[in-house]
Parts: C-alpha cells; structure tokens; sequence
C-alpha cells in the first residue's frame, strides 16, 4: 500500500528570509517515515535543494506568481494533504485549494486573515485562538508542544551549561538581513574589549555580504568568522560553543534556547512579535526590541551591561531547560494522520 502524499508549498528568498522554508523542512523530517512527502517552491538555491532533498520525495519549481491562484496546478489528487507556509497565501488561495477537496495545514504566525485550514500551526509560545479568525472544524496546534524545530535541537539535555564570560557571541539576523543589522551589531562588539570571537551566520541571497567583507577585512585584530549553509547540527555545535546568540525572535531564537546559551533577542519583523513577547515572559531572553532601529551605540552600551554581570545568563538557560520536551513529532505525526482518517 502506497504511503498517503503530502505536498508542502513554500518560498524563501530576499524578501520573506528562509525561516518558512526551515520550519516547512523540519515537519517534513518529523512526516516522512510515514508519508510521502512533495516540496513545491520558487526558491532554487542549490543548498537549499539539497536540503529538501533529504526530506522529500520530489521537488517541483514554479514560474513566480506570488500566491497566485493559478499556481494550485501543483495539486494532483483530493487525496492529498497540502502545508501551505508563505505570507501570500491568504483566505482566497486556501479556498482554491479547499475547492480541490485536499485537506489543508497552515503553518502561520500572523493570524492577519481568515484561515480556511483543517488545521493551524503556529508555535510561537503565548498565542491564543482567539486571535485568529477560522472556520468552526479548524483545528490549532499552538505553542512549544508543536515546536518546528530540526533533529539536532530536539534532543533532551541532561545538564545545563554554565556561562562565566560573554567572550564568544554568535549573531544571525536571517538569510536576507536587508538592513544589515549583523554589521550594526559586528561593528558595536568590536569595541568591547573581552570578546574574542564573532560568529557570522549568513545566507548568499544577503545583499550586503560586501560590505561585511570589507569590515571583517578591516578587523583582522578580532577572529569573525562567517559561516554559510551550515547543517543542523554544525548549527547546534556552534552554539553550544558560543556563550551569547544574538538573533532575532524566529526559529533561530527557539534553537538557540534548544541548545542552551545565553539569547539576545528582539523583533525584526511584525511576525516574530508573538514568538518574542512569550519568551520573555518565560525569561529565556534579553529584549532589545526593534533591532532594525539599534544605533551601534545603544548595542555596544546595552551588551557592555550584560557582560558585565554574565550571571544573568545563566539564569535564562535554566528557564530555556523548561521549553522543549523533544515531543513534537510525536505530537504533529498524530495530527497528520488524524487527518488521512
């Protein structure tokens, strides 16, 4: 007996980051032992297809249309499960696919319009149904038990590390970074004295890798070091040698806590509020709320305090310890089957 298909339909790129595409990754590894699992996108950096492809059965590419609804082509049976992740697939797309008789999943964190899915996921801690418009069978699964995270950040830790010093800082702000915020954030720590690495996480759709070249190059004094299309689990590595993560609240943030390590977090965009404001009511994180609007001097006052008194660190780690409990693919195989039955 073949297994059930489920097609997931998501982009990436300069605008919208890759976060959709990572977490769309994730479920497919929790999914795949027991479903066939079809990627349709627009996006096709190969690091990014060789990632699918470790997940996926197939991968199909589009002429870009945007959340057109002439792209629900892709949909060959009623049968199939369909996860839609992309800011442009509003109320209008979902009844096309609705239309279709296919069973819908909706990966959204902006609960900006009414949803149509059978059921919703949105793993930012702190979101309540009532904050989304949908249809009375629609079903929500919200919050850490539905976590999206890849393997190496499900695992329990058995012990929690302890930081005595802010000496190596690890800085993502997304494949796309527009507005440069890891040079803004690059140029503050060089002038602490007591950090002795700066780790670079970086995408190649970033249009401002120049420029951070020529800042590393002017620099040499202070090891930066770039780090491009690292895997899972380099990532989980990496942190866990790293004593601050600055990012911001997106998956990057959740992963950083899966590891244990001490979080500056804030927003870039409006859809990583929701996921900011519930891990700073747990106490996982620093907030320095909108980091597009940081001037390198506020960076570089705001982490002098931290390091400082790097204690305080320690004390998010132990509320981090209490987020995850590896369960969610446990948890999301039993909808995803509920589903097909």
């Amino acid at each position: 007996m073949s297994k059930p298909t489920i097609v997931f339909r998501v982009d990436g790129g300069t605008t919208i980051g890759m976060g959709h595409i990572t977490r769309c990754i994730a479920l497919a590894d929790m999914l795949k032992n027991d479903f066939r699992i079809e990627f349709v996108s627009h996006y096709l950096e190969e690091t990014i297809e060789e990632q699918i492809a470790q997940v996926a059965n197939s991968l199909t590419t589009l002429v870009r249309k945007d959340g057109s609804i002439s792209d629900i082509l892709f949909i060959h049976s009623s049968n199939d499960i369909i996860v839609i992740d992309n800011y442009n697939f509003k109320t209008e797309y979902q009844q096309a696919i609705k239309n279709k008789g296919c069973k819908l999943v909706v990966i959204d964190d902006l609960h900006a319009w009414h949803q149509l899915a059978d059921v919703v996921i949105n793993h930012a801690e702190g979101v309540d149904i009532a904050e989304y418009s949908a249809e009375p069978y629609t079903q929500f699964c919200l919050g850490l038990d539905y976590i999206l995270l890849r393997k190496p950040f499900l695992q329990p830790k058995t012990t929690t590390r302890k930081i005595t010093a802010a000496k190596k800082v690890f800085i993502s702000m997304g494949a796309a970074d527009i507005n440069n915020i890891t040079q803004k954030f690059t140029e503050a720590l060089l002038q602490i004295k007591d950090i002795a690495e700066i780790h670079l996480m970086l995408g190649s759709i970033n249009p401002n890798l120049e420029k951070i070249e020529k800042l590393i190059e002017e620099n040499k004094q202070l090891k930066i070091v770039q780090h491009f299309n690292i895997s899972a689990e380099e990532l989980a590595k990496l942190l866990s040698q790293c004593d601050v993560s600055i990012c911001p609240a997106s998956s990057i943030s959740l992963e950083s806590c899966a590891i244990g390590i001490g979080l500056i977090s804030g927003f870039t965009a409006e859809n990583q509020l929701g996921n900011l404001k519930g891990m700073e009511k747990r106490k996982t994180l620093i907030n320095f709320g909108d980091m597009n609007l940081l001037t390198v001097e506020e960076i570089k006052t705001k982490f002098t305090a931290i390091a400082a008194n790097p204690e305080q660190l320690n004390e998010l780690i132990i509320n981090q310890s209490k987020m995850i409990d590896g369960k969610s693919p446990e948890r999301l195989l039993k909808v995803f089957k509920g589903l097909i039955n």
